[in-house]
């Protein structure tokens, strides 16, 4: 106490004094090149220096977690405050990003007094750029996850063998005065995901919320925790322990991310019961610290999966990380194309050369499967062929700083560790209890559940899917034994925390529970049909035939039901041909009029996109053709490597080609008619002969997510864009022949977690453009010598009917997105006009310049194919609706009705409601309003207006249906004026904190 007292006396006497560096730029001071591209993520960090604005406040922040009187930190110390991050790496260059920090860590270990200053572990979400890939991750205090070597030796390690485990380095740390080394690692995020290869899903790990309420009141004194009986408590609490989704903001996404997400929690809620009911049943004596997560039932029952599980386990065992394996600090990645969840390391606590603690532990861990002792030799295998020398590059790297000598003999120690854990495994005194301790069904898995919730909070309400098919609307609350239930509801940012662990109201914790806990449900993927094809397994939908003729190496499939899917995953494809016939839309690919709109759009419950996949293949001079999809890819690799003789698409309903996370060679493409990209590229390489692609509605080729790419030829027609180059991609081009676009090509950054693009082409044609080249700072693009510039513009579009300054005769002179108020003093709401009642030009606020500008497709400016439009459509400036909580990353649609109004203006507007639609698939609600100005102004709601003049309504309803097709927007219902309200309140919240960004 003495020494907080005096640091108490040193703290007031230096707050005084501001410790923020008044930083003079914010980026990097690097220059745009291919080997900063290529090597930025390759690069030592030197230090990472942090300076919050609100030092004092932080400070006092700090000293109140250290001095309250409870042992474990209460949310309330965790808000975050806004802080500049400076990372120097070894080679000089220097970033400066602004960034929000907090607190991080449950229990007192987590921070501490040192000297006259306190080290913590932070939070840390980047606002702008990132840190080696990385946007949000923890500075851990350098005791609490283990000896740092250790822990970057079995990441890397983890990486290595295929495994998800987050980059963590070694860094030098100033935090405000405080100079430390500490462990920097990234969050389990999307980012991580796909660093991974794996695509967006979601991520589970173990709710710990009744074990906090429970020590919540333990004091902070000298005893250890064993001494005032936290672990008594745990093993009370972790029998009511169920699983939360951390990412659950996916849910708004579609209607399928939600699926998913009560899929995955569901399953994974049923094993955590099942481990409550183990551990301490009849015949076993084992604490819950000894005893995991049933490998069989995370496996779905799939032996491949149940051995990878299993050989992770046995490397947290050896490598004595098996802190990680405790089923309070488990996270989890829901695999949705292979069914089961892979394990993400986490807190694992690791020590490579410790002696096994005098626990069970030391001899074995509980349950076991069956393909345990298979497991051991695959991780001897592996572990016989890690390249030693490409290994120890990597965790040098991140920081280990220790010699080949030292790499080698902990690798021996890990080997040695595994021996003993073998051979205690297969001692015959435990045959018994391992035997006895492998899968079986349970009956009455809620008891244990229900009698423990109701000791520890008996008030709590479980939230239940009452049906067999999993839906929003079949949601029950129940009280604790689900003998007392009604229908509830929520809108999505009370389901997200509900999914998230986090929702209370009226004081009361909502859980999570699920739909159906039976355990036959997770030993079948119910979605797709099963057909084992040579080495390789293939899922389709019902609304699939496959037609297989193995003596021409033909594989026909054809799509009866728009949106069926289907897709081939593992092992080998080779000399042969796949065609794909798909559901006939329309014979004009120009038009979309649909009998219904596809199901499972855009993506479907497993997480594919495409009408066809090809997952996890290697692939040998095989050739793909396709026709008229209804997806929104019509062909989609994923994980693919090898060569592929050609792949012809035509006529998509979305995207041609999406190839992602993939290293290939493919002699020809031919793509025609996509409505929207012919071809993506995706965190690959790629060499490419030749591509043909015509009537693209955006992007010709889009090259992104730090791939690495080279053509020899492309022949681009009718298109927005010629070639896009995005996010850490490089793109290498031979020769380029380009037409009737409205951007021959673009390198810009679009993804957080990325850098700019780079393109580099050293013969290029361009005919009938609009503007040349689309360059951000981030990003460069050559032609031979010439670098070039974003201000050249070509002769075949009249700038006039693009630049709406030239129409009005007078220059722009103020940014649309920032420079007007959201809402007026008087109450009433700013709406930017963009597209005037009666004109059936498609007009936008471009994100880019603040400005009004054309849209165009394939390459042409765009013009309604139906009646003009009936409103007058605008948009709200100082709003945003984020792709994160699902919008679309713009500012919000405003219908403004009355007479036609004059575009590029700014007119105060009386909000009535608004409209909610789906669009592509998607929710895409738009706000109603009336000029303050017009007869229209005498009605406060849509009600009134319909009651008076229902023509107006009908019309706007009508309309939306049919200008893009039938069934392509969908009518849902009107909202009232609070939700909408509601709303660009919301929205208004979102600009101030993320601002929009320019390419979203």
């Amino acid at each position: 106490m003495k020494k907080i007292l005096f640091f108490l006396v040193i703290f007031f006497t230096i707050t005084s004094n501001s410790f923020s560096d008044t930083n003079k730029f914010v980026g990097c001071n690097s220059e745009v090149s291919q080997n900063y591209l290529k090597n930025i993520d390759k690069v030592k960090i030197r230090k990472i220096e942090i300076d919050t604005d609100n030092y004092r406040r932080w400070a006092v922040n700090s000293m109140r977690i250290i001095t309250n009187s409870s042992r474990f930190i209460s949310d309330r110390y965790k808000e975050r405050f806004k802080s500049n991050i400076t990372i120097t790496y070894e080679n000089d260059i220097k970033c400066v990003f602004e960034g929000r920090i907090r607190h991080s860590g449950d229990a007192k270990d987590h921070i501490a007094l040192k000297g006259n200053s306190i080290i913590q572990s932070l939070d840390i979400h980047l606002n702008n750029g990132n840190i080696r890939g990385i946007t949000k991750f923890k500075l851990f205090k350098p005791d609490v996850r283990g000896e740092i070597q250790d822990v970057i030796i079995l990441t890397e390690l983890l990486r290595e063998l295929n495994y998800l485990a987050p980059r963590t380095i070694r860094v030098m740390a100033r935090v405000n005065q405080t100079e430390s080394e500490m462990l920097f690692q990234e969050k389990a995020a999307k980012e991580m995901l796909e660093f991974n290869n794996r695509r967006e899903g979601p991520i589970l790990e173990g709710d710990q919320k009744f074990f906090f309420k429970l020590v919540e009141n333990i004091p902070d004194n000298q005893l250890s925790n064993w001494s005032v009986g936290t672990p008594i408590l745990r093993s009370k609490s972790i029998k009511a322990m169920l699983a939360k989704q951390s990412n659950a903001r996916i849910i708004s996404k579609s209607e399928n991310h939600k699926l998913m997400s009560y899929k995955a929690l569901t399953n994974l809620n049923l094993i955590y019961l099942y481990y409550s009911n183990r551990f301490q049943d009849k015949k076993n004596n084992f604490n819950f610290f000894d005893y995991d997560l049933d490998n069989t039932l995370l496996g779905f029952f799939n032996s491949k999966n149940i051995l990878k599980l299993d050989v992770y386990n046995l490397l947290m065992q050896a490598t004595n990380s098996q802190h990680g394996l405790g089923v309070s600090n488990r996270k989890f990645y829901w695999n949705s194309i292979e069914n089961y969840f892979e394990p993400i390391n986490y807190d694992s606590n690791t020590h490579i050369f410790s002696e096994f603690p005098t626990t069970t532990t030391a001899t074995y861990r509980l349950p076991v499967s069956d393909e345990l002792f298979k497991a051991f030799d695959v991780i001897e295998y592996k572990l016989k062929n890690l390249n030693l020398k490409k290994f120890y590059k990597k965790i040098n790297l991140s920081g280990a700083n220790i010699t080949e000598l030292d790499l080698q003999q902990k690798i021996n120690k890990i080997n040695e560790n595994l021996n003993r854990i073998k051979n205690n495994y297969s001692n015959p005194e435990n045959k018994e209890i391992i035997e006895y301790n492998k899968f079986k069904p349970i009956e009455g898995i809620l008891d244990r559940f229900s009698k423990t919730l109701n000791e520890i909070d008996p008030s709590v309400y479980l939230v239940v899917n009452k049906k067999q098919k999993l839906n929003q609307s079949d949601l029950q609350r129940c009280e604790i034994y689900l003998e007392t239930c009604e229908d509830i509801s929520f809108p999505n940012n009370n389901l997200s925390r509900l999914l998230e662990g986090e929702l209370v109201l009226d004081k009361k914790i909502y859980q999570y529970l699920g739909q159906n806990l039976n355990f036959e449900n997770i030993k079948k993927n119910e979605n797709y049909k099963r057909l084992n094809y040579k080495n390789s397994i293939i899922f389709y939908d019902e609304g699939i035939k496959i037609d297989i003729k193995n003596d021409e190496n033909l594989l026909n499939i054809y799509q009866n039901d728009p949106g069926s899917r289907l897709y081939i995953v593992n092992g080998e494809l080779k000399d042969m041909t796949i065609n794909f016939e798909g559901y006939k839309i329309n014979e004009n690919a120009n038009s979309i009029n649909l009998k219904v709109f596809p199901k499972n759009y855009p993506i479907d419950t497993n997480g594919l996109t495409g009408c066809m996949s090809l997952i996890n293949l290697e692939v040998k001079n095989i050739s793909i053709n396709a026709k008229g999809s209804s997806c929104e890819d019509t062909v989609n690799l994923i994980n693919v490597k090898g060569h592929v003789k050609e792949v012809n698409i035509i006529n998509s309903f979305s995207d041609g080609l999406d190839i992602d996370f993939s290293n290939l060679e493919i002699d020809n493409i031919t793509v025609t008619s996509s409505a929207n990209d012919c071809a993506d590229f995706s965190a690959g390489t790629y060499k490419i002969k030749n591509l043909n692609l015509k009537n693209c509605g955006d992007k010709a080729l889009s090259v992104g997510e730090k791939s690495n790419v080279e053509f020899n030829k492309i022949i681009a027609e009718n298109a927005n864009t010629g070639i896009a180059s995005k996010d850490s991609s490089i793109v290498k081009l031979k020769s380029a022949n380009f037409n009737n676009l409205k951007t021959c090509v673009a390198a810009y950054n679009k993804k957080q977690e990325f850098n700019g693009g780079f393109i580099e082409i050293q013969n290029m044609k361009c005919n009938n453009f609009y503007r040349e080249a689309d360059i951000d700072a981030h990003s460069k693009i050559f032609e031979g010598d010439r670098v070039l510039k974003n201000h050249i513009y070509g002769k075949t579009y009249d700038p006039n009917q693009l630049k709406i300054s030239e129409v009005r005769g007078e220059p722009v002179v103020k940014n649309f997105l920032k420079d007007h108020k959201t809402f007026n003093e008087d109450g009433t709401v700013n709406v930017v006009i963009e597209i005037p009642a009666g004109i059936s030009e498609k007009w936008e606020v471009s994100k880019t310049t603040g400005s009004l500008s054309r849209e165009f497709y394939m390459g042409k400016p765009r013009t309604i194919d139906y009646e003009p439009y009936p409103i007058n459509y605008g948009m709200i400036p100082r709003t945003v609706l984020p792709s994160r909580v699902g919008g679309d990353g713009d500012p919000l649609d405003v219908l403004v009705l009355g007479n036609s109004l004059t575009q590029g203006d700014v007119v105060k507007v009386k909000i009535i409601g608004l409209v909610k639609m789906e669009d592509f698939g998607e929710q895409d609600d738009k706000i109603i309003a009336v000029p303050i100005n017009s007869k229209l102004s005498n009605f406060d709601n849509l009600i009134q207006l319909n009651d008076k003049n229902p023509e107006i309504v009908q019309k706007i309803k009508v309309w939306f249906e049919n200008y893009k097709g039938k069934n392509i927007v969908n009518f849902l219902d009107y909202g009232n004026v609070k939700e909408a309200n509601d709303l660009i309140f919301l929205t208004e919240r979102y600009y101030k904190r993320f601002g929009v960004r320019p390419r979203s």
